[in-house]
């Protein structure tokens, strides 16, 4: 042990590489779809349990098993959930192939779909002075489709920079989103979504 080093310390604990049996535990509640929160008060430790670990340190602290509780961070959690969410909403690993794929699920399920890649004219490749691919996709569910058909008034709201090209290094793709008046709620209510690359 170091003079400037104390590895017992909460800080150094939590900074501590995870053992596989708290990465299981952290990959089973993950999968049992708790969030931080809902892991949280599971990490607590209970009067009982904390004096057991006070007195192990107290008695050989070259023997000492830190329990799992203390060495969980909230980034343990979330890049756990991150990867989770990652690994069901990918349906290949690049980005084209998993939108195409997610846009023939929609299809499936009575979705209206277009996905669509666009050639620049030769006028505007002499313009630019490269040739550029444009994307297109849209979507549509079969109930927003009946409450858009019976609107007068419809608005389009975007998000920029939604995620990175899908087709060069640069550029970015803008999600798009109509909204009508719910007769329901009598709120906003998003009818279609689409997003385009510029």
């Amino acid at each position: 042990m170091h003079d400037s080093h104390n590895p017992f310390s909460e800080q150094d604990i939590k900074e501590s590489r995870l053992p596989f049996d708290v990465k299981n535990w952290i990959e089973k509640h993950v999968e049992e779809k708790k969030d931080w929160r809902g892991m949280k008060d599971l990490l607590q430790l209970s009067n009982e349990e904390m004096n057991e670990f006070e007195n192990e340190i107290n008695t050989d602290p070259n023997i000492l098993k830190i329990p799992a509780a203390l060495r969980v961070h909230r980034h343990d959690i979330v890049n756990q959930i991150q990867q989770r969410l990652n690994n069901i909403s990918r349906k290949h690993r690049f980005d084209k192939q998993s939108t195409q794929a997610w846009i023939n699920i929609l299809k499936e399920k009575g979705y209206d779909t277009l996905f669509e890649i666009i050639n620049t004219s030769e006028a505007d490749e002499k313009a630019n002075g490269s040739k550029k691919e444009l994307l297109m996709v849209a979507w549509i569910a079969p109930w927003q489709k009946k409450i858009l058909l019976k609107q007068e008034d419809i608005n389009l709201d975007s998000t920029h920079k939604t995620c990175v090209s899908f087709l060069s290094d640069h550029g970015d793709c803008y999600l798009f989103s109509l909204v009508t008046r719910s007769d329901v709620t009598n709120k906003g209510c998003p009818v279609a979504f689409f997003y385009y690359e510029f």
